[in-house]
């Protein structure tokens, strides 16, 4: 295992090369279809709140958002980012516990949507309705092992989305 040390050097030196790597690559990224549309329909929306779960440090996070326009889509400051947590479970128990501290009793539904195996099991680590969306590098039948709440090929429109959420 490395020391905090080294993880804290590694982490400060993966953000400045960050955006100078988004950049050079930018032809390379890209918004998954709906995934802005479900961001802005959601946003500000009675009853829901968009937080990041992720493994990536607050500050990378927060590049690669606006890099891609996303970024006012977050309440940043109630994330769950990568710090002081090397498991991804740690991680998303640190987050609900900052979610209770906010909104306690009128949390009704968690919601961790997710491209990967890992991203199933740290939502199921919280509880939380796991939505698999096979768009990334797993495929459908591999994310599908894993059991997730919903799993969908593609992310679908808005008021699709919402009527999955509600189901």
């Amino acid at each position: 295992m490395p020391t905090d040390e080294e993880v804290f050097a590694f982490c400060r030196n993966y953000e400045q090369k960050l955006l100078k790597w988004l950049k050079r690559k930018a032809h390379e990224g890209v918004i998954l279809p709906n995934a802005a549309e479900n961001l802005a329909f959601f946003h500000g929306r009675e009853g829901y709140c968009q937080l990041l779960l992720t493994g990536n440090s607050r500050v990378g996070a927060s590049l690669k958002m606006d890099f891609f326009g996303l970024s006012q889509y977050f309440d940043f400051d109630h994330s769950g980012f990568a710090f002081d947590y090397y498991y991804r479970d740690d991680l998303a128990r640190n987050a609900l516990a900052i979610a209770k501290r906010t909104w306690g009793d009128d949390i009704e539904a968690m919601y961790v949507i997710g491209d990967t195996p890992h991203d199933i099991q740290c939502g199921k680590a919280i509880g939380a309705r796991t939505i698999s969306v096979a768009t990334g590098r797993h495929s459908y039948d591999d994310l599908a092992k894993c059991e997730p709440w919903k799993i969908i090929s593609s992310l679908p429109e808005p008021e699709a989305f919402e009527a999955l959420l509600e189901s």
